[in-house]
């Protein structure tokens, strides 16, 4: 206590600061404004006091800053061009004149404007509802924080619902979560048929990925959710199509076959040439084969390309790849 300043409180000293109001060092405001009360007298301990001095005179430690978290980031982008749309009765030409503060630093200000519209209408939305939306767009995972649905609604809104994967046919789209859905890929699928999950490794930039029209903001009539059902399944069918066309699953022969095969560590990259030549070798020298390039050296070329892109697949898993992108030549006689 010093003059008409008094100072009452517990603190552990590497958290205490001196006020503000008091201009003094550490050092001073132990010597002239600390009163000692403990009855072993404490502060008489020269090696106490200068330990003590060194423990407020150090700067705090500052909290763990929290990890970013992109998708946060981008919806509050998208709430912030939201609050700065021009009004309903401006007139088209201007609002397009007047991008937001956020466009002027980078991207298209057409896209972000459009967004920031889809956040209008979805961002009052409750979980349960976002969930409705995305249930009605066929295909959208439906699981995750408020901000994760959101941005799949704005998504679909503003581009299209997300179609089947162009590489494995089968497999969902979704947004990556990790860049707050600049990118798209695939995590593959489930096939019911040999009982095991198919990878993918389907990646693509946001604007590249393939879309289906129309995105339904309300609840579809019956008439349109068989309208969606349709165009889903006629992508689908044309997606499976594309490319050589799928024979709808592997024949029982070569499956077979394919188990029986010492499949090597497709991990390596001498593993993966080993399993390209088993697999060429499986699908072309049998009575059943698959419609390889003729060529010897390009049907292994076939074969490890599918390899590659699918690591942790088995040879049964392989084959079934190659005969959906390449068909079986009996069934196209």
């Amino acid at each position: 206590m010093k003059g008409d300043i008094k100072i009452t409180g517990w603190n552990h000293p590497s958290c205490f600061t001196i006020p503000r109001t008091i201009k003094v060092s550490a050092e001073e405001f132990v010597n002239e404004y600390l009163e000692d009360q403990t009855a072993d007298g404490i502060l008489d301990d020269p090696d106490f006091k200068q330990r003590l001095v060194i423990q407020i005179s150090s700067t705090p430690k500052k909290k763990e800053e929290k990890h970013d978290n992109p998708i946060a980031n981008r919806i509050a982008s998208y709430k912030t061009a939201f609050e700065e749309l021009p009004d309903e009765d401006e007139d088209d030409d201007e609002e397009t004149r007047r991008p937001t503060k956020k466009a002027k630093k980078g991207g298209d200000p057409k896209i972000l404007n459009a967004a920031a519209k889809a956040y209008g209408i979805y961002h009052k939305m409750k979980n349960p509802e976002l969930q409705d939306v995305l249930r009605w767009n066929v295909g959208y995972g439906m699981t995750g924080t408020k901000d994760a649905l959101l941005l799949r609604c704005i998504d679909g809104h503003v581009n299209g619902r997300l179609a089947r994967c162009p590489m494995c046919f089968r497999g969902k789209l979704q947004l990556a979560d990790k860049d707050a859905g600049q990118t798209v890929a695939c995590g593959g699928y489930f096939d019911e048929e040999i009982s095991a999950r198919i990878p993918c490794t389907y990646v693509a930039k946001n604007e590249r990925a393939p879309r289906l029209q129309p995105w339904y903001a309300e609840k579809p009539t019956e008439e349109q959710t068989e309208e969606i059902k349709k165009i889903t399944e006629e992508h689908e069918a044309k997606a499976s199509g594309g490319g050589g066309g799928g024979s709808g699953g592997a024949p029982v022969e070569l499956l077979k076959l394919a188990n029986d095969l010492d499949w090597p560590d497709i991990s390596t990259m001498a593993g993966k040439k080993e399993a390209a030549n088993l697999m060429a070798e499986l699908c072309t020298s049998g009575d059943v084969t698959v419609d390889l390039p003729q060529d010897e050296k390009k049907a292994r070329m076939a074969c490890g390309k599918i390899i590659v892109g699918h690591p942790e697949a088995s040879a049964s898993q392989i084959l079934e790849l190659i005969v959906k992108e390449y068909g079986v030549s009996s069934n196209k006689l």
